[in-house]
């Protein structure tokens, strides 16, 4: 038999995740309209600098590690952590193979529930995902 309390908060998690739908949406839209080519460095700090203002609202305490090829990187983590309790590790990336203008060729469109542009499937839905995830446990 299965614990019925790890039913009730996956439920209550997945209910508060169904609600948040149009904000997964809206972020994603701004993520994919921030180009951020992996050959362009410099264009990677916006999207990094979003990302990390997002994640700060969370009340994590975000560090941005500049990079020598790359945008640099983002290191979070909860500001008010429990100490020897489990952590999660999220790793992911912001930047994608879309040269600079590409949003101008290739808009970013919704169709229905999908939403298709430069960046969408790979990987900025996945940030998209992180960030609520760490909503979701708040």
């Amino acid at each position: 038999m299965g614990n019925p309390n790890r039913s009730e908060n996956s439920q209550a998690v997945l209910n508060q995740l169904l609600s948040q739908q149009d904000s997964m949406t809206n972020l994603l839209k701004a993520l994919v309209n921030i180009e951020s080519p992996s050959t362009d460095a410099a264009s990677q700090k916006q999207i990094i600098a979003y990302l990390k203002n997002e994640i700060e609202e969370l009340d994590y305490r975000v560090v941005q590690i500049p990079g020598s090829s790359s945008g640099g990187h983002l290191y979070a983590s909860p500001k008010n952590r429990a100490k020897n309790k489990p952590v999660q590790l999220m790793i992911g990336h912001c930047d994608t193979v879309w040269p600079i203008g590409t949003i101008k060729s290739m808009p970013l469109i919704q169709e229905g529930n999908v939403l298709k542009g430069p960046g969408v499937y790979d990987m900025k839905a996945g940030l998209v995902e992180m960030v609520f995830a760490l909503k979701a446990l708040l």
